[in-house]
């Protein structure tokens, strides 16, 4: 099993190569080590599924992730698939009262990380949703005002959702912020995690979610 889609990767690599190429034609230097590194992880990811934990591929995909968006040299797609872990058995109870991470209507939860931690690997964790604030989708399209009372990067999870799915992300003056944040589909339950790349701090900040697809 692929942890991280194919398609995607071999996409991000070749546009990677043509940035590198152009810049090496401008300033004759080449800056290939972080390719390398990234290509080393995902055969690693792919290849390896039978001896790696589940420990160690969410260590090498946040590695992944990491070079992909923070290196100069590297082109990222918008949207990765999270594959990294095989989908987990979740215990689901037929009761009303049943709290497990069982998400049955679209919504969109919010919430922060602050500086020391990172939900980019906890968001698919039963019960890890379970005392996140959410609301509707309609709600956010109107535009949703947040109070941020914490240090950090924001997160929000969309439900419901596919690969193929896409949106905006507009501030309280419409700007277009949607390329501010990293983007994944968590396909073990079928949600889109969005986490900003900026630390926001204190205050109230409204803001418009919209699906387009």
């Amino acid at each position: 099993m692929l942890d991280i889609n194919e398609k995607t990767h071999i996409a991000t690599v070749i546009g990677s190569l043509e940035k590198i190429y152009n810049s090496a034609r401008m300033n004759g230097q080449l800056y290939p080590e972080e390719i390398y590194i990234l290509e080393s992880i995902y055969k690693l990811l792919s290849g390896c599924t039978t001896a790696l934990t589940n420990k160690n591929r969410r260590t090498l995909l946040a590695l992944y992730n990491k070079i992909l968006y923070r290196s100069k040299y590297i082109c990222p797609s918008t949207i990765m698939e999270d594959h990294t872990v095989k989908p987990k058995i979740k215990f689901i109870q037929a009761e009303t009262q049943d709290c497990n991470q069982v998400i049955i209507s679209p919504k969109i939860f919010y919430w922060q990380d602050n500086l020391s931690s990172d939900s980019t690997l906890l968001v698919d964790d039963a019960g890890y949703m379970s005392d996140k604030p959410f609301d509707s989708y309609p709600n956010f399209i109107l535009g949703k005002d947040i109070n941020y009372i914490d240090i950090g990067k924001i997160c929000f999870l969309a439900t419901s959702t596919s690969i193929t799915s896409t949106f905006k992300i507009l501030d309280s003056l419409n700007n277009d912020v949607t390329h501010t944040f990293i983007i994944s589909f968590v396909s073990g339950i079928k949600s889109t995690f969005f986490r900003s790349q900026n630390i926001y701090s204190h205050g109230i900040i409204n803001f418009k979610i919209i699906k387009l697809i």
